[in-house]
């Protein structure tokens, strides 16, 4: 079943206000999309060759996948965090049934915040941090999201992403790059990513959501839109990522 031209059908039947976020401001899901997510149960239902029904266990893949979608890397959300938001796990499809998509905002505005929190700290320390890095330590850094673990607390997390920036700086260095070069490159790179999410809106965060549906029944299949496709891309990253 190609769930692609299924989606597509249902959002490009509805105009929504395309509302951008600023730095700390929620976004809400638009009143359009109560009918959407029904219809889209409705149809996911009703036309597969296996008759699936959207229940505990798809919501519970779903949800992984969102989380995934998110924060591949896991470099924003605390253990904490996922915790707390897994009180939405077997949810989702009651929401969907319901027409109910609070749940897709509330999951992404506390990941918003988590992200535009780690990257505004991260551009006031990083001149100080590339000054004072020591490339003679002897220090790994896990890159592989499957063996990767939630952090278990704002320190543990400070420490990975000292060594991913470490790990970037060193790339650069070792590309013949100076110490202001390596900064300003870098300092680049962060406001670029904080300036994507600021084009982040309602119909970015839904879309990926419902995608994240249709890959709990068919995880060779995804949709997005053009602009979806750029701030939120599974198969190939999270661009907020380095």
């Amino acid at each position: 079943m190609n769930y692609k031209r299924l989606l597509l059908c249902l959002l490009t039947g509805y105009t929504f206000a395309s509302t951008s976020v600023s730095a700390y401001q929620e976004l809400q899901p638009p009143h359009e999309y109560d009918k959407v997510s029904k219809e889209l149960v409705e149809m996911l239902e009703g036309i597969h060759y296996n008759r699936p029904l959207i229940d505990d266990t798809i919501s519970a893949k779903a949800f992984d996948y969102y989380i995934e979608a998110l924060d591949p890397s896991k470099s924003f959300f605390l253990k904490s965090d996922i915790e707390k938001l897994s009180q939405y796990r077997n949810s989702l499809d009651d929401a969907l049934r319901n027409g109910d998509t609070q749940v897709a905002y509330t999951i992404y505005n506390l990941y918003l915040e988590r992200l535009e929190k780690r990257l505004l700290d991260l551009k006031g320390q990083l001149p100080d941090m590339v000054k004072g890095f020591d490339y003679t330590v002897d220090e790994a850094l896990n890159a592989d999201p499957e063996a990767l673990k939630w952090a278990t607390s704002e320190a543990e997390l400070d420490d990975y992403w000292r060594k991913r920036l470490k790990n970037r700086a060193l790339t650069l260095k070792l590309n013949g790059e100076d110490e202001e070069k390596i900064i300003s490159v870098l300092e680049r790179r962060y406001k670029n990513q904080l300036k994507q999410v600021d084009q982040t809106n309602a119909i970015d965060v839904y879309q990926t959501f419902a995608n994240a549906i249709t890959a709990a029944l068919d995880p060779h299949t995804s949709y997005f839109a053009p602009r979806a496709s750029e701030t939120f891309n599974i198969n190939s990253g999270n661009p907020y990522l380095t």
